[in-house]
Formats: structure tokens, C-alpha cells, sequence
């Protein structure tokens, strides 16, 4: 029942294992079953029970390296990683020889990347590649480990990652992610023409409405620091005009007035700053735009206008660099 999806029938014969002394040589199946149906059925707390209950009530279990990954699996779902960790490092050390162990150190490698452990992210999921090299798992692997050392700057290394990852699965669902995280450390190493191209690719892979906001962004910026300040103001453009309510549109108007400061059209950049301001009252690029229209004031001879904008920056901004340059 279980292996047609018929999850309630399952579920009520494993019960009946459950209930019965006679069967008590299947209760950690019946346990461990129960669990993934819970699972399945997105009842966490329930799976999470019949998880716990064989690592405590039944240690000497064949399913117990098997619950000890699905607990993990759990915490996982529910973000917490740190318990997640601590499950998948267990299932790892205690059963190196289970197959579970390889989908349990690939877990850990994600799960320590999405809490933002990225140095030891990046030695899981190095030594997952190294020793699983021809799993299912290692394409994504590759680009999670792309991921890690993009976040701690190692920029060419991570590039080399990215077109490993995309080389074995070109069509995977993280496969524009690759593409975009190439394009940013592109970026970041100065070689905006290649980033462009990255970003472009990215836009034509991906179907998310998120990813393909980023990638606009990124081809903008690519664009302003290569010197092509119409192609980066249309991509502005289009990004305020699709993602109105959206920090990246935030970010848009912020290099929109830069590109408009930068060619000296200081009302147009004027306009876009006050447009900005008022579409968009906090968030991360408020006190930078603010401090955009202090700079547009005094090239226009506007000096209290100005010093009015720095003292509001200096006084209410939470960012210490962008204080000290209101201040100067």
C-alpha cells in the first residue's frame, strides 16, 4: 500500500503491527514506515516521533542509521539545521558502510551551507565529491560547493565548481543558480563583459520570477561597470517596470540615480532619487539613495538642501560607513 501511494491503508496496517505484541519484530519497520507516510503527509511532528522512537526504544534496530537521517531529514524541513547537523554527522560516523551515509554527508555539506557554515560546508561537501565521485548527488555537490566558496571569496574556484556542476547536469532545477553564482563571481573579479554573458544565460535558463530579478540586476551592474550606461539604464528600467514592490527594484533606482549622476543629468538623476524615496520608505538602499541626493544637490549648487540630506543620514542611518561619509 505504501509503495502505491495508498498512504491511509499503509498507515492503518502499520498501526496494526504496531498494536499487536505478537509482531514485535516489526515494530521499527512498522515505526520507520509510519514515519515517512507522516512525512509524506507533511504531519513533521508525527514522523518526528516515530523517528525518536526507534533511536531511543529501539537501538538495535537495521532501520536505526535510516531514522537517525529521516530525523535529521525532519529538522531540516523545519530549518533547523543545527539539530539537522548534529543527525547527519551521526548517520555518517555511526553507519559509514549504509548507503544512508552518502545521502547523510551530502545532507550535512547542504545543511551546513544553508545555516551559513560555508568553511565547513566546503570541506563536507569536498570530501563528499572526493568520495562519491560518480553519485547522483554530485552534480548538485559540485554546485553547492561553488556556492560555499563564492560566499568566502574564492571566486575562480568557485567558477570552476559552477561548470563542473552545469558540465554533468545541464538541465537540473539548480542549474540557473550555477549560472548566476559564475555570473556574480565574474563580477567580483572585474571581468563584467564575461559577467554579462553569464547573466544573460541565466535570464534565458530560468523560470523563477526571483532568480531572474537577480539576474537583471546583475547584468545592470555588469553593465554600469563596463562603461555601457544605456544598455545598464534599460535594464533598470525593466527591472522597476516588472518587480515594483521588490528590494531589487529598490537596488534598480539605486543604480539608475548612480549611471544618471555619472553622465551629469543631475535633475533626471534628481527625479529618480525623490521617485525612489517615495515607492520605497525603509529597506537597504534607502539611506544609500538619500545619500545619492545630497551628492546630486551639490553638483547642482544646492548646499542646505544638501547638508540637510548628510545630518538625517549622519543622525538616523544605521550603517557606520555610509554615517562617517554623511559626516564628511
Amino acid at each position: 500500500y505504501y509503495e502505491k501511494n495508498d498512504y491511509a491503508r499503509a498507515l492503518y496496517e502499520f498501526q496494526v503491527i504496531l498494536g499487536s505484541p505478537a509482531a514485535a519484530e516489526f515494530h521499527d519497520e512498522a515505526l520507520y514506515w509510519s514515519g515517512e507516510i507522516y512525512m509524506n503527509n507533511g504531519d513533521l511532528e508525527g514522523a518526528l516521533e516515530c523517528y525518536e522512537r526507534i533511536v531511543n526504544d529501539l537501538p538495535a534496530s537495521k532501520y536505526l542509521g535510516y531514522a537517525i537521517y529521516s530525523k535529521g531529514w525532519v529538522y531540516r524541513m523545519l530549518g533547523l539545521f543545527d539539530e539537522a547537523i548534529k543527525c547527519f554527522e551521526d548517520a555518517v560516523s555511526k553507519y559509514p558502510m549504509d548507503k544512508v551515509s552518502m545521502e547523510a554527508q551530502f545532507r550535512l555539506g547542504e545543511s551546513l551551507y544553508l545555516s551559513a557554515k560555508y568553511k565547513k560546508a566546503e570541506e563536507e561537501l569536498d570530501g563528499f565529491i572526493e568520495k562519491y565521485p560518480l553519485s547522483e548527488k554530485t552534480p548538485e555537490a559540485y554546485y553547492l560547493d561553488g556556492e560555499t566558496k563564492l560566499h568566502q571569496g574564492k571566486y575562480r574556484e568557485s567558477i570552476v565548481f559552477f561548470d563542473r556542476a552545469l558540465a554533468i547536469s545541464p538541465d537540473a532545477g539548480w542549474a540557473p543558480l550555477a549560472v548566476y553564482g559564475a555570473g556574480r563571481a565574474l563580477y567580483e573579479l572585474g571581468e563584467f563583459t564575461a559577467s554579462s554573458g553569464r547573466f544573460k544565460r541565466c535570464l534565458e535558463m530560468a523560470g523563477g520570477e526571483s532568480i531572474r530579478s537577480h539576474a537583471l540586476l546583475g547584468l545592470a551592474r555588469s553593465y554600469r561597470k563596463s562603461l555601457a550606461s544605456s544598455e545598464a539604464l534599460k535594464t533598470c528600467d525593466r527591472i522597476i517596470a516588472e518587480y515594483t514592490e521588490d528590494d531589487v527594484a529598490q537596488e534598480a533606482y539605486y543604480q539608475k540615480v548612480r549611471l544618471l549622476y555619472d553622465d551629469m543629468k543631475y535633475a533626471e538623476a534628481e527625479s529618480a532619487a525623490m521617485k525612489a524615496m517615495a515607492g520605497f520608505t525603509d529597506g537597504p538602499f534607502a539611506g544609500p539613495l538619500r545619500y545619492e541626493l545630497g551628492r546630486i544637490y551639490i553638483m547642482q549648487d544646492r548646499y542646505d538642501e544638501a547638508i540637510k540630506e548628510f545630518i538625517r543620514i549622519a543622525d538616523e542611518s544605521e550603517d557606520i560607513e555610509l554615517r562617517a561619509s554623511a559626516v564628511f
